[in-house]
């Protein structure tokens, strides 16, 4: 019987495993087709020239590398001393003063990331082109949302009688 239970315990950690193995390549190809996405729709946006793009990308991929680490990174440590602390409704108000001031200093971090880009940036495209690239960038998102929000809404009102 201890036998059975052992082998049974063994197949679900292995099975464990693999599931989430293979949910995290799964997240990663998600990432990896929303970014060719995003890069395709930049492209079309901004009608960078050749010798634009050979300039403009490079300078790009390293700013949106930073920020994704910043965003990524950083918010989940502090979402995890949150937690560590027993949650919000348990953080002394010391706590909570040394969270947000790590907060500040983050969106500090971010604002400095972007300021630089943009003067890396100025120099390759003009600044016309750097106000496009905004829109471009918000309306992507603004459009990704929309997409993921539907199926939901679809398995939302399939549920409901």
């Amino acid at each position: 019987m201890m036998m059975n239970f052992k082998k049974i315990l063994l197949l679900a950690f292995l099975v464990t495993g693999v599931s989430l193995q293979a949910q995290k390549k799964i997240k990663k190809q998600s990432r990896e087709k929303i970014r060719t996405l995003k890069i395709a729709y930049i492209t079309d946006k901004l009608d960078l020239s050749e010798g634009e793009a050979e300039k403009f990308w490079p300078i790009y991929n390293k700013y949106d590398a930073i920020l994704m680490k910043l965003r990524v990174e950083e918010r989940y440590k502090l979402k995890r001393s949150i937690s560590e602390t027993g949650g919000l409704e348990a953080l002394s108000e010391e706590d909570a003063d040394a969270i947000t001031k790590k907060m500040i200093s983050l969106e500090k971090q971010m604002y400095e990331t972007k300021k630089q880009f943009f003067v890396s940036l100025r120099k390759v495209i003009s600044s016309k082109k750097i106000i496009q690239l905004q829109m471009a960038e918000r309306e992507f998102n603004r459009t990704m949302l929309r997409k993921l929000r539907k199926p939901r809404k679809k398995i939302k009102d399939k549920k409901e009688p």
